[in-house]
């Protein structure tokens, strides 16, 4: 007969046998786990084989019957055994099944939830909200802010100093700091343990920790310049046309000494008021020359004194004008006579308006522009004593003078000259074409550079070119073409950020024309070592600043149809409107340079800060403080 059995360890096997008295012949053993299987298999025997029939006469004997029923025992505690093993093996499968339910179902709440927090980060988390708001200073002077510490700005207008604290969301501090009052923008520097306020009569040094006045520096004559620099702050004042009075604050101390220089009596030259020979005498051009507007003449500095700070030196820089040459130049693109029939089917109304608007700005201005090639004698005079060394040179076109950190420039027409802190020339560079006009012109606004210290040395920028210049000695280390740029800057890895245009090398000569199709900004960042682009934003902003891991870019634009605007510009005296000004703040993101997000405000803001992942925000006498998530 054939056995099958099931072992306690859950296998199974069969085999052939014939009985013996209902009984195994031999031994059996399980072939996995080696368990005694001969019991179970009696037992099957036992359920299978009737006991056989004995005729012998003799009395029965109760053995087969006792023997019988401890088999079906053994059996049924076998069977029971089997089938507490089937239900631990069957709860144990279970169990598996709901801890993996329970992961995936953690797995799919995970999931659910990142995406749910990127989408709420991305629509509305990463986007900045005001944290602080107030109505600050009075009179005619704005506030100016400034961030000082972590979460900690100052706000100055020409009454009160305020300090607040955007993490407690409170003010620390305020103090009465100018009972009078300025009519100007007070500037603010802060370094150490101090903060110094200056407004245009006085320097305030201010306690950071209490508010408290340290000192007050007066400041004789007529405001000019506040420089502050990591060792001191230089004050420059006029006491009259040949006197100019230096005021040098030593941040250490707080202690201040002054001195008077006497510069040359500056002068004016007038070229003469004559019509550029490549300009039609229409009549308005003439009648603008009868009426004495002196529309194509210019004044020129014939001789000029300006005083800087160069870190720890004073310097004056003294130009005289030696030859005048003005040189007049188109400055709008020729009529390309896309109206009066001479339309194609190619002509866009962008293109006929163009030329609509300017021969209308060319019939004013006779469409030229001057540029000032004269030789100007240069004196580059340094404090670096008790007397002054002095360099002489000659620059063609006007020249002006840029400090930086370890070297100091002067710019002439196409002509860079570099200079060490001791006034000890260093070396010339040719440009491409000369800085734009507003580097030279803003003596206003020192902190106007085009140029940047940086890894590698030296980067200066003309009004169509980068150039990457090695330290000391001036070799080129390359250029990169890109026209309109206004700034350079690093980040703390030494990458180069450029604020530029996308304008093109003609619209350098063509910058009186009127183009309905408007030049973009650009914002761009380079590798310093080779001038590789690794990539360029378009349209995000004409400024840019870098906080820590953070860049943001700035734009402001004129509101109003673009026909008034261009009203405006080519005749030059529509009234004004009330357009606002639509100012964008915009967060880049520094690896791939996508926009993170944008914040709009209908006014341009007087004065900002930035720290991070906070910044504030000045228009007129009201402060905003706004702060987004610092990630």
């Amino acid at each position: 007969m054939n056995l099958k059995i099931q072992c306690p360890c859950g296998s199974r096997y069969s085999f052939d046998v014939e009985p013996q008295n209902g009984r195994m012949p031999f031994a059996v053993k399980c072939p996995v786990c080696g368990a005694d299987g001969a019991e179970a298999a009696n037992a099957l025997i036992a359920e299978a084989v009737p006991p056989p029939q004995v005729n012998i006469p003799v009395a029965r004997v109760a053995v087969p019957h006792v023997s019988t029923e401890a088999n079906a025992a053994q059996a049924a505690e076998t069977r029971r055994a089997v089938q507490e093993l089937w239900q631990h093996k069957k709860a144990a499968e279970q169990r598996s099944h709901r801890v993996k339910l329970y992961l995936l179902a953690v797995v799919i709440v995970a999931v659910v939830g990142y995406a749910g927090f990127w989408t709420w980060y991305y629509f509305s988390g990463s986007k900045p909200h005001v944290a602080y708001e107030t109505t600050f200073g009075s009179g005619d002077a704005e506030p100016a802010a400034l961030f000082i510490a972590s979460g900690r700005f100052v706000l100055v207008d020409n009454q009160h100093a305020t300090l607040h604290d955007l993490k407690a969301d409170k003010d620390l501090w305020t103090t009465a700091i100018s009972p009078g009052g300025t009519a100007s923008r007070p500037e603010i520097f802060a370094q150490g343990a101090s903060i110094w306020a200056c407004l245009s009569n006085e320097v305030v040094q201010l306690d950071i920790a209490s508010g408290n006045i340290k000192r007050i520096t007066p400041i004789d004559g007529g405001f000019l310049s506040f420089m502050p620099n990591p060792a001191n702050i230089l004050v420059v004042s006029a006491m009259d046309d040949t006197t100019r009075r230096t005021l040098r604050i030593d941040l250490t101390s707080g202690d201040s000494t002054s001195d008077d220089i006497v510069i040359p009596r500056p002068e004016k030259h007038q070229t003469p008021n004559q019509l550029p020979s490549n300009v039609q005498p229409t009549a308005d051009v003439l009648m603008s020359q009868e009426m004495d507007e002196q529309k194509f003449s210019k004044t020129l500095d014939a001789q000029n004194s300006r005083i800087y700070s160069a870190g720890e030196n004073l310097v004056e820089l003294r130009i005289k004008l030696e030859e005048p040459k003005v040189t007049s130049v188109q400055s709008i693109k020729p009529d390309a006579t896309r109206i009066n029939g001479e339309t194609t089917a190619s002509t866009t109304i962008f293109g006929v308006s163009d030329d609509v608007f300017n021969n209308l700005k060319r019939s004013k201005t006779g469409g030229v522009k001057q540029i000032d090639e004269s030789r100007y004698e240069v004196k580059l005079r340094r404090w670096v004593g008790p007397k002054p060394v002095e360099w002489t040179g000659e620059t063609i076109g006007p020249p002006a003078f840029f400090p930086l950190n370890t070297v100091d420039l002067v710019v002439g027409g196409k002509t860079l000259q570099v200079f060490d802190k001791q006034n000890q020339w260093l070396f010339q560079a040719n440009l491409s074409y000369p800085v734009a006009d507003r580097y030279v012109t803003n003596l206003s606004n020192p902190g106007l550079v085009p140029a940047a210290e940086g890894p590698g040395g030296l980067y200066f920028f003309d009004q169509g070119v980068v150039t990457a210049f090695a330290l000391p000695q001036g070799q080129v280390r390359w250029r990169l073409t890109t026209v309109g740029a206004t700034k350079l800057q690093f980040d703390a890895d030494g990458a180069l950020y450029i604020n530029s245009t996308t304008a093109s090398p003609e619209d350098i000569q063509f910058s009186d024309s009127i183009s309905f199709d408007k030049v973009k900004p650009v914002v761009i960042k380079v590798d310093p070592q080779n001038g590789k682009i690794l990539w360029q934003k378009e349209g995000v902003g004409f400024d840019s600043f870098i906080s820590g891991k953070y860049l943001y870019a700035t734009s402001a634009n004129l509101g109003g149809a673009a026909i008034t605007q261009a009203l405006k510009d080519s005749l030059g005296n529509v009234p004004e409107g009330d357009e606002p000004i639509r100012f964008h703040l915009y967060r880049l993101n520094p690896t791939t340079g996508q926009t993170m997000w944008d914040v709009y405000h209908p006014g341009v803001p007087e004065d900002l800060s930035f720290e991070e992942n906070k910044f504030v925000l000045c228009y007129d006498h009201d402060v905003q403080a706004w702060r987004s998530l610092s990630f």
